[in-house]
C-alpha cells in the first residue's frame, strides 16, 4: 500500500518540476531553418514546423506518439510557430 506521505511528495515534485519547465520555456528558441524544417524544444514534448509553398505544417511530438505526431495546417510559417509556442506553453 502506498503511503499518503509518498503521494504528497510525488505531487509536490510534479508541481515544482512543472514550474521549472515553464521557466525553461522562456529560454526556448526555434532552431535555424534547415531543409524547410524548424524545431522548438529538445525533449518530448516538442514541436516542428515544415514550410510548404502554400503554407506550413505544425507537428506536435509528445511522449507516446511514436512516429505519428498530431499534425495541423497553417496559412504561414509564422502562424504555425505561434500555434507551436502555445502548445509548448500548455504542455509544459
Amino acid at each position: 500500500m502506498v503511503s499518503l506521505a509518498f503521494i504528497s511528495a510525488v505531487i509536490v515534485m510534479q508541481k515544482s518540476s512543472q514550474g521549472a519547465l515553464r521557466q525553461d520555456m522562456t529560454k526556448m528558441e526555434w532552431t535555424k531553418e534547415a531543409h524547410d524544417l524548424q524545431y522548438l524544444g529538445k525533449d518530448r514534448p516538442y514541436v516542428s514546423v515544415r514550410r510548404f509553398p502554400t503554407g506550413a505544417e505544425l507537428a506536435e511530438w509528445y511522449l507516446g506518439c511514436s512516429f505519428s505526431p498530431k499534425l495541423t495546417w497553417h496559412e504561414s510559417v509564422d502562424a504555425a510557430k505561434q500555434a507551436g509556442e502555445l502548445v509548448m506553453r500548455i504542455s509544459k
